[in-house]
């Protein structure tokens, strides 16, 4: 996996989740021509951008996905090491609704998940994303 220059990279979170194991410790820099021994801790280097930042996408999907109770959509994001097979068979009852929808109230369309709490009668705003 290639960085980019000044380490943007091409992270493409549609990818399937990859497993990579860098190896720990910090490369001081040179002193001359002496090379300092690593140093505890983990950086992430160049050669790893693109990896790094599509397990942190990949890696909060899975947990947007795990609250909702869909097990399939959270293993999908997962690796076999971060519990990829642990969510593959569960699936709660509701996970396969319908999900995207539109929906017309008080003559508007709204599309998507969020409810609106309360009609215009009560004084409240409807919430949603209005397709006007």
């Amino acid at each position: 996996m290639a960085a980019g220059p000044s380490g943007t990279t091409e992270a493409d979170l549609d990818t399937e989740p990859a497993e990579e194991n860098p190896f720990p410790g910090i490369q001081p820099p040179l002193e001359g021509d002496v090379v300092p021994e690593p140093v505890p801790g983990c950086h992430v280097t160049p050669a790893y951008y693109r990896w790094f930042q599509e397990s942190l996408g990949h890696t909060a999907a899975a947990g947007l996905m795990a609250f909702t109770g869909s097990g399939q959509g959270t293993a999908r994001y997962l690796t076999v090491r971060q519990g990829h097979d642990r969510f593959s068979g569960f699936e709660h009852a509701a996970a396969g609704s319908v999900q995207d929808i539109t929906h017309e109230l008080f003559g508007r369309a709204y599309a998507g998940t969020d409810p609106p709490a309360a009609g215009p009668e009560s004084g409240a705003e409807l919430t949603g994303s209005s397709k006007e």
